[in-house]
C-alpha cells in the first residue's frame, strides 16, 4: 500500500476535470487490507483527492 501512495503520480488532466466540477464533498473510504484489488486502488484514491477533498480511510 505505501508503495501506491510513493509510486501513484494523479493525471493533470483528470485533476482539472476534478477542479471543473467543483466538489467539494467528504470521501469515505470502507476497506480491508487483505483485499488485492483495494490495496492497489485506495491508496491511487486517497492520493487523488488529497488536497481537494477530505479522506478518511476506515
Amino acid at each position: 500500500m505505501d508503495r501506491t501512495v510513493k509510486k501513484y503520480v494523479p493525471d493533470e488532466d483528470q485533476l482539472k476535470e476534478l477542479a471543473a466540477k467543483n466538489f467539494d464533498g467528504k470521501i469515505l473510504i470502507i476497506s480491508e487490507a487483505w483485499c488485492g484489488d483495494a490495496s492497489a486502488t485506495v491508496p491511487a484514491l486517497f492520493r487523488f483527492f488529497e488536497g481537494h477533498n477530505e479522506v478518511k480511510v476506515f
